[in-house]
């Protein structure tokens, strides 16, 4: 299918079909590159993945973590066919994040008033681990998970999402006593 004949759905995405779910999303277009001639062209789909797949969790994060994130980040990657499924990708990974921060409280036998992310993050920070960030993951989850309508980012936002939880999570699981997150 030619993907000019994509039809677009009225909040900006394709509408996917049988014949076009494995189609560029033509949203694509509007995030081109420079070709040698300076015209402007669609970015191929390996430059996106190559900087969606680069981040790596570290072996020292849990196994059922590292299987969360790669869910995730998953659906980042097919972003490129359903523009959506970049903020899906992402709202994830926020989802992820607190996950980790779960078995971290788990691993350093945190009491059972630890119940929520909240409580999680003041905890962390009663054990000398720097907090800030976690309280920045921890709006942007809440907020991604009472969404109003249905929203979209630009793929460069997905890249950096992930790149900034997996550096948050191998920082939290990092074997340095020394606690910088």
């Amino acid at each position: 299918m030619d993907e000019t004949e994509v039809p677009i759905h009225n909040a900006g995405f394709k509408v996917l079909t049988v014949e076009n779910w494995d189609v560029t999303d033509p949203i694509h277009a509007l995030f081109g590159q420079l070709s040698s001639s300076c015209q402007p062209e669609q970015t191929p789909p390996k430059i996106w993945v190559d900087k969606l797949l680069a981040p790596r969790l570290a072996d020292t994060v849990p196994a059922e973590v590292r299987d969360l994130f790669e869910v995730a980040r998953g659906c980042c990657v097919y972003g490129y066919f359903f523009y959506p499924l970049y903020h899906l990708g992402t709202e994830q990974l926020y989802r992820v994040a607190d996950a980790a921060l779960t078995a971290k409280c788990q691993a350093l036998n945190a009491p059972n008033g630890n119940g929520n992310f909240k409580r999680r993050i003041e905890f962390l920070d009663r054990e000398g681990y720097a907090v800030a960030a976690w309280e920045a993951v921890r709006l942007l989850r809440n907020e991604a998970s009472h969404p109003t309508v249905a929203q979209q980012l630009l793929p460069k936002d997905a890249i950096e999402t992930v790149q900034f939880i997996c550096e948050l999570i191998n920082q939290l699981f990092a074997t340095t006593s020394d606690h910088e997150i």
